[in-house]
């Protein structure tokens, strides 16, 4: 403290360091860390100077300096300064209803507005940006607070809010894809964290305003779309993703909701060759994905949603997270979807024959297809739709095994072959026997993804003392599991060393660990007991083949049972006789 004193003296002179071109750059360099890092250094006498000069034409100037594409050097230091000098002052800022208070506040969300592309151009929109998430928080602490009294002040502050908002849907539009393409890496990750920022403030915002922000972005969307201004359609779609987490899951926003996805926009995202440019396209279904709950509460728009995502599919850039987003419906909403079962087969037809789809986008069709298949009630109805899915992957299983003996099939141009991969150029070109072994690996994820999709998500009461029912191998479902261990061991035997073919396999029989009632990939325990004791221990990845056992074994018990089940006393001497094979193993 005897420090202090002294040292406060000495705040005067350097604040005339401000003025000086050639000192202006550290001393506000100098006044920026103190204020925000040891702010009760000032005194208010201090506080009120500082905030006289920002209303002088010296500050007039370098702001508007600023505001028009000063924002290197001592542009952007006057700006963070300006920055931090809210930051110290934001309890008396927000509370302020004085004219000096309000001027100050409204050049602090000018800051948001000001020339040049987010990031490349405009280096101020960040920390401006930073600021106002404080405000925003420092808001909703004071609204919340039992004994606060807001209402001379909080109409005030929430004007400034809209401007902030305002500005940040500006700043956060697109640049011409011939301007991004000249920005660095380093540029462009920075302008889509600066988005990630904004949609981080507009949750907060809602915090605030709840469903009147939802209405404004809704409306803006709408008034936008006529005009075709691509850019501020994609921003205002993107702001309205920002805010699903905060209204997905409360229908008092439905009507607003409809209004944007039963609007025009989403009939021109069908047409492949439309108006819609990518990044629109890709924020627009990004947009269906976000409200997966909406389209569970209002089922008449999600047909024609999900046949929008399938039909982007073939899309290289657009494929995955469509992909992705028809996964994230169909298993939430697959009670609604299962009319659709057969549509969506033909869809995911149409796309094998006719596209090269991406490996992991294929994989979680088939998982989106096969939930919707499980929640069928009907089990014929049910079992049909199964397998004309699942005979998609058994020609694919089919064709591996077949390559794998007879190299000279091998057709390059036939998607059949080369889906999920790249188009092979010469001299890297690979061989019959490498892509035998990518579709057999393709076709067994894809089967893996199909049983995950078939897995059971509604919880049942579970009978402890209760039996398995009876095995009957003449049943329809006995007869197609044991055409599905079929195959596994085929693939198995043609590519036995592959570790990834054992593992992927041990992953399918997990899926039916866990469940409780019958179905495709709920195999009979014999049938599983058979599998493994037909292991030796050259398997490659034993060790997952020993975890999978560990898990069967528990998935036997559905209680505390005394009996031994008559499998245990076959897996355990061939998990010794396993160990025992072992390098240095040699006897227990």
């Amino acid at each position: 403290m005897e420090l202090v004193t002294p040292l406060r003296q000495l705040v005067g002179p350097a604040m005339n360091c401000l003025a000086d071109p050639d000192l202006f750059q550290p001393a506000a360099e100098l006044f920026s860390d103190v204020l925000s890092n040891y702010s009760s250094f000032f005194t208010e006498e201090h506080y009120n100077t500082l905030a006289s000069l920002f209303e002088s034409p010296w500050a007039a100037e370098h702001y508007q300096r600023l505001l028009h594409g000063n924002h290197h050097e001592d542009g952007i230091s006057f700006g963070l300064l300006m920055l931090a000098y809210g930051d110290a002052k934001v309890q008396d800022l927000m509370h302020g209803t004085d004219a000096r208070s309000q001027g100050f506040l409204e050049k602090l969300t000018g800051l948001l507005a000001a020339d040049g592309y987010l990031v490349a151009d405009d280096t101020v929109f960040v920390p401006a940006l930073e600021f106002w998430s404080t405000f925003i928080e420092t808001m909703v602490d004071n609204i919340y607070s039992d004994e606060e009294d807001t209402e001379s002040w909080k109409p005030l502050a929430e004007r400034h809010l809209k401007a902030v908002i305002l500005n940040s849907w500006r700043k956060i539009q697109w640049p011409p894809a011939e301007v991004f393409a000249e920005w660095d890496s380093t540029e462009r990750t920075a302008f889509n964290d600066a988005r990630k920022d904004v949609s981080d403030m507009l949750q907060s915002v809602f915090t605030l305003e709840g469903s009147s922000l939802v209405s404004f972005f809704a409306d803006l969307f709408l008034r936008v779309l006529p005009t075709q201004n691509w850019a501020e359609l994609e921003a205002a779609a993107f702001c309205l993703g920002a805010l699903a987490d905060c209204i997905s899951e409360d229908a008092r926003n439905d009507h607003v909701l409809s209004n944007v996805f039963s609007s025009p926009f989403f009939q021109l995202l069908g047409q492949a060759h439309g108006p819609i440019p990518l990044r629109l396209r890709q924020t627009g279904l990004a947009l269906i994905e976000k409200y997966c709950e909406y389209f569970e509460r209002n089922a008449q728009y999600l047909p024609d949603a999900l046949n929008l995502l399938f039909g982007a599919l073939g899309d290289p850039v657009l494929g995955g997270p469509c992909a992705r987003s028809i996964s994230t419906l169909c298993s939430s909403c697959r009670s609604i979807l299962t009319g659709e079962a057969g549509a969506f087969i033909n869809h995911y037809k149409t796309i094998r024959g006719s596209q090269v789809l991406d490996s992991l986008a294929e994989e979680r069709i088939v998982q989106s297809i096969a939930s919707i298949v499980q929640a069928i009630k009907e089990e014929g109805h049910r079992l049909d739709m199964f397998e004309e899915l699942y005979n998609f992957l058994k020609k694919d299983f089919e064709l591996a095994i077949q390559l794998q003996a007879q190299p000279n099939i091998l057709n390059l141009s036939h998607p059949d072959f080369l889906r999920g991969l790249e188009t092979p150029h010469p001299p890297a070109v690979p061989s019959a026997e490498e892509i035998a072994l990518h579709i057999a690996l393709r076709s067994l994820r894809c089967l893996a993804s199909m049983a995950k999709g078939m897995q059971d998500v509604k919880e049942h009461p579970i009978d402890l003392d209760s039996e398995p029912a009876p095995h009957d191998p003449n049943s329809r479902l006995s007869r197609l599991q044991a055409d599905i261990m079929r195959v596994l061991a085929g693939v198995q035997s043609a590519f036995g060393a592959s570790g990834e073919a054992v593992e992927i396999i041990c992953n399918i029989f997990r899926a039916g660990f866990s469940e409780t009632e019958p179905g495709p990939f709920v195999f009979h325990p014999d049938v599983v007991t058979d599998y493994f004791v037909q292991q030796r221990y050259e398997t490659p990845r034993i060790g997952t083949l020993l975890s999978t056992v560990c898990s069967y074994v528990g998935s036997l018990y559905r209680g505390p049972k005394a009996l031994v089940p008559p499998q245990l006393t076959r897996l355990l001497p061939w998990v010794i006789s396993i160990i025992q094979g072992m390098p240095g193993r040699s006897s227990l």
